[in-house]
C-alpha cells in the first residue's frame, strides 16, 4: 500500500446524540500511527485515520451546555481526518485564541497526553516536585507547560527559544 491510494469518501452528517458535538474540522493532526495504518503496516481492524483535531462546533446534542455552535475547539477526535467529526463533548475543549492558530491546536492533544503520561504515570511526578523543560518548538512547549502547570507539581516557564541551550551542541 502507498499513501497515493488514500481518497476522500462522502460523509453523511447526522445530528449529534446526547452529550455529543459535531465539529467542522479545520486542522487535523497526523500521527505516526496514521501513517502506519494508511500504509497497511499495522492492522486496520476497526481503526480509523485521525485522532486529534481543531475546528468549529457545528451542532451540539442534548445535554451539552458548555459548548455551542461557533465555538472554536480542539481535542481528541477519532476519525478526524474528515471534513466533520462527531465526538463526545468531553473530548474537546475551547481553544484559547491567544495560544495561536488552529493548526497548532490540532497538533497538541497527543503531545499533552504523552507529557502527562510520562510525568505522572511513568516518572511519578507528585505535588511539591519541580520539572524543567527545554523545547525546540516554543509554541507547543508553552501550551504543554501551561496545561501541566494546572497539576499539583511546580513547573517553571521554559527559556525563550532563542536563548535556550542546545543540549547536543554543548553551548
Amino acid at each position: 500500500a502507498t499513501l497515493d491510494t488514500l481518497t476522500w469518501q462522502p460523509l453523511t452528517l447526522v445530528a449529534p446524540g446526547p452529550g455529543e458535538v459535531r465539529v467542522r474540522v479545520i486542522a487535523a493532526g497526523i500521527n505516526f500511527r496514521d501513517v502506519l495504518l494508511a500504509l497497511g503496516m499495522i492492522p486496520r481492524e476497526g481503526a480509523s485515520l485521525g485522532a486529534e483535531c481543531a475546528g468549529v462546533v457545528e451542532a451540539a446534542g442534548p445535554g451539552v451546555t458548555d459548548l455551542a455552535p461557533g465555538d472554536v475547539v480542539f481535542g481528541f477526535a477519532p476519525r478526524s481526518l474528515a471534513s466533520s467529526v462527531t465526538v463526545p463533548a468531553a473530548f474537546v475543549v475551547p481553544w484559547p485564541e491567544d495560544l495561536g492558530s488552529t493548526e497548532i491546536a490540532a497538533s497538541l492533544p497527543v503531545v499533552f497526553l504523552t507529557a502527562l503520561l510520562g510525568l505522572h504515570r511513568i516518572a511519578g511526578l507528585r505535588a511539591g516536585q519541580r520539572v524543567s523543560f527545554e523545547f525546540v518548538e516554543r509554541q507547543r512547549g508553552e501550551y504543554v507547560v501551561t496545561s501541566i502547570s494546572a497539576v499539583p507539581a511546580g513547573v517553571p516557564k521554559p527559556a525563550a527559544a532563542s536563548t535556550a541551550k542546545d543540549p547536543h551542541s554543548g553551548h
